[in-house]
C-alpha cells in the first residue's frame, strides 16, 4: 500500500497546476452536460470565406487498399460492410488512425476519390454518436487531414465545411489543457490552420496563442521537442511545416481578419529552423533515427522527406550544438554513438518517456550495432512496460530495478536526474540519482576505439547491451565477444550472459535480436574495438 501511494505522489507532485485545474473543469462540466443534456451542434454554417491555397506537403504512408480496407500499425482489417469508427479489436490507438483520416492524404489517393467522398459523408452522417472520433486528439488530426485534402483537391462542398466547423468549435471547447504537451500542440496547428481555412479570427486567435505559448515551451534552446522523442520531434516538425505552408500561402488574406502575419511567419520559421537542424543532428545518414523513448519507424515522415519539404518551403537548418536536449554524439569515419544524459522528459507529461537514463547507441561502420529496442504497443501490457523498462536500454540496472518509475502504459512515478559531469568532443562523463547509490558512466572515443565505464559504489549491477538484428555476437572466450568484426571485451567483470531479445521493428512488429547481460561489482570498462 505504501509503495503504491509512493508511486502515485510522485506521479500527481509534478503535474503543473494548469493540468489540475483542467482535469477538474473538464470533469464537473461533463457531469453538468449529462444532466442537462447538452449536446453540440454537428451542422453549424461558416460565414462567408475565400478559397484557400496550399503548397503541395508530404504524402502519409499509405493506409488504405480500397473497398473500405485499412491498415494501420501494421494490422489489417477490411470492413465487409459500413465502417466501424469505434472498431475497437486492435486496441485504441488503431481506432485513432482510422479517425485521424490521414489516409485520404496518401500517395496514388486519387484513384479512390469516389470512396473517399462516401467515407467522409458517412462519417460526418454518424459523427454526433460516435465516441473516439469526438475526442480532441483525433479530431485535431483530422481536421488538418481534411483541410489538406480539400484545398489540394479544390472541393467545394458545403456539406463538409459544415462539418469541419463544427467540429473546430467543437475543439476550441476541449483544448488539452489537461493533458500539454504535443496534444496541445496538436490542438494549436488545427485551430490555426482551421482559422486560417474559414478566415474565422476567434479560431485562428485561440490557435495562434496556443502555438506562440507552446512552440516557446515545448521547443528547447538546442531545437529538441521537450519530450524527447525523435518520433514526436519529427510529427511536431512536419505539423509546424504545414501550418508555416498555410500561412505562407496565405498571407495576404489572413492579413483581412489578424495582423502582424509577417512576424507570426517568422516566428514559425524560425522554430522550424532550430527542429530542422536538431533533427539533422540526431539521425543518420540513411534517413533514420534513433529510438530513444517513444519512437518507432512508419509513424512520422523520414526525415530526409521532411529536410526536403522544410527546404521547399525556404525553413533553413539552423547549425545547433546538442546542450539542454541532453543528447551528446561522439563520431569518427567508423564509429557513431548517440548518449542521452539528459532528463527522461518534461516533468509534467513523461507519458513517452521510458527508464533508460544514460543510455547509448552505436552505429559503426554505417551498420546499427547496438541499438534502442523502440516500442512495438501503446496497449497497457507487459510489453508496454518492458519496452520502457531499464533492462531494455542500454544502459545499468541495479537488482533488475527501473532507474524511474514507469507504470500504467504512460506514467512515470519518481523520475532519475542526470546530469553531466565533464565532457569534451571525445569524452563525456555522466552521473544520474535514479537508484539509493548513484550511477556514474563515461563514455570515451578514439580512432577505432569506445570505451565504457561504468561505477556504481560497493553495489552489483547490470549493464545491457542490445545488439542490432544483423550483429552475430559470439563468445571468443572469458570476457571477449566478437560480431561483425568487431571485439567487445569487459574488464572487472563478474558474468556475461548473451540471451534474445524482442526487438520493436514498427507497431506490432518485433524480430529476435542477441544482447549481452554483463554482471559486476563496483565498476565495469568496456572496450569495443573495430577492425
Amino acid at each position: 500500500m505504501l509503495q503504491k501511494l509512493s508511486l502515485y505522489y510522485y506521479t500527481l507532485k509534478y503535474l503543473n497546476i494548469i493540468q489540475t485545474q483542467y482535469q477538474l473543469w473538464y470533469r464537473l462540466r461533463r457531469k453538468w452536460r449529462v444532466v442537462s443534456k447538452f449536446k453540440y451542434l454537428y451542422e453549424k454554417i461558416p460565414k462567408d470565406f475565400e478559397r484557400v491555397k496550399m503548397e503541395p506537403s508530404i504524402f502519409n504512408y499509405s493506409s488504405y487498399l480500397g473497398k473500405n480496407h485499412f491498415s494501420f500499425l501494421n494490422l489489417d482489417h477490411k470492413f465487409e460492410s459500413r465502417i466501424d469508427w469505434d472498431f475497437n479489436k486492435f486496441g485504441k490507438l488503431w481506432t485513432y488512425n482510422l479517425n485521424y483520416f490521414e489516409f485520404i492524404n496518401q500517395e496514388k489517393s486519387q484513384i479512390f476519390q469516389s470512396e473517399y467522398k462516401e467515407t467522409i459523408n458517412d462519417f460526418i452522417h454518424r459523427l454526433p454518436s460516435l465516441s473516439n472520433a469526438n475526442e480532441p486528439f483525433p479530431t485535431s488530426l483530422r481536421i488538418i487531414n481534411w483541410i489538406k485534402y480539400i484545398t489540394r483537391n479544390e472541393i467545394e462542398d458545403a456539406k463538409w465545411n459544415s462539418s469541419l466547423y463544427s467540429q473546430s468549435l467543437i475543439l476550441k471547447d476541449n483544448i488539452e489543457y489537461h493533458l500539454l504537451g504535443n496534444h496541445l500542440l496538436e490542438n494549436g496547428f488545427a485551430l490555426t490552420m482551421a482559422g486560417i481555412y474559414f478566415q474565422d479570427s476567434i479560431i485562428y486567435k485561440e490557435g495562434r496563442s496556443i502555438l506562440e505559448q507552446e512552440l516557446k515551451e515545448q521547443i528547447l534552446e538546442d531545437g529538441a521537442h521537450f519530450e524527447l522523442s525523435p518520433m514526436y520531434h519529427s510529427l511536431m516538425l512536419y505539423r509546424l511545416l504545414d501550418t508555416i505552408n498555410l500561412v505562407k500561402s496565405n498571407v495576404d488574406l489572413i492579413n483581412k481578419f489578424s495582423s502582424n502575419q509577417e512576424s507570426f511567419l517568422y516566428f514559425l520559421k524560425s522554430k522550424a529552423e532550430s527542429m530542422v537542424g536538431w533533427l539533422k543532428a540526431i539521425s543518420y545518414d540513411d534517413g533514420s533515427f534513433p529510438h530513444f523513448n517513444d519512437s518507432t519507424d512508419g509513424i512520422a515522415p523520414n526525415v530526409i522527406q521532411l529536410f526536403n519539404y522544410a527546404t521547399y518551403l525556404g525553413v533553413l537548418e539552423k547549425k545547433i550544438i546538442l546542450t539542454d536536449s541532453g543528447f551528446r554524439r561522439l563520431k569518427n569515419k567508423d564509429f557513431d554513438i548517440i548518449y542521452k544524459t539528459g532528463k527522461i522528459g518534461p516533468d509534467y507529461i513523461p507519458g513517452h518517456a521510458h527508464a533508460d537514463s544514460l543510455s547509448f547507441v552505436c552505429q559503426i561502420n554505417d551498420m546499427p550495432f547496438i541499438v534502442d529496442t523502440g516500442i512495438s504497443t501503446y496497449e497497457k501490457n507487459l510489453q508496454r512496460q518492458k519496452e520502457r523498462s531499464t533492462v531494455s536500454h542500454n544502459t545499468v540496472t541495479l537488482k533488475k530495478e527501473n532507474s524511474s518509475s514507469v507504470w500504467g502504459g504512460f506514467r512515470v512515478g519518481n523520475r532519475a536526474k542526470s546530469r553531466i559531469m565533464n565532457e569534451s568532443k571525445n569524452n563525456v562523463s555522466s552521473q544520474h540519482d535514479g537508484y539509493v547509490d548513484p550511477v556514474y558512466r563515461s563514455v570515451f572515443l578514439d580512432s577505432n576505439t569506445f570505451i565504457i565505464e561504468d561505477r556504481i559504489e560497493n553495489k552489483e549491477g547490470d549493464a545491457h547491451f542490445h545488439f542490432g538484428p544483423n550483429v552475430n555476437v559470439k563468445y571468443v572466450e572469458g570476457n571477449l565477444l566478437c560480431g561483425q568484426g568487431v571485439n567487445i571485451k569487459f574488464e572487472n567483470y563478474k558474468n556475461i550472459i548473451l540471451e534474445q531479445y524482442q526487438l520493436a521493428n514498427g507497431f506490432n512488429k518485433t524480430i529476435l535480436s542477441t544482447k549481452a547481460i554483463v554482471t559486476f561489482q563496483n565498476t565495469l570498462k568496456t572496450i569495443i574495438s573495430y577492425t
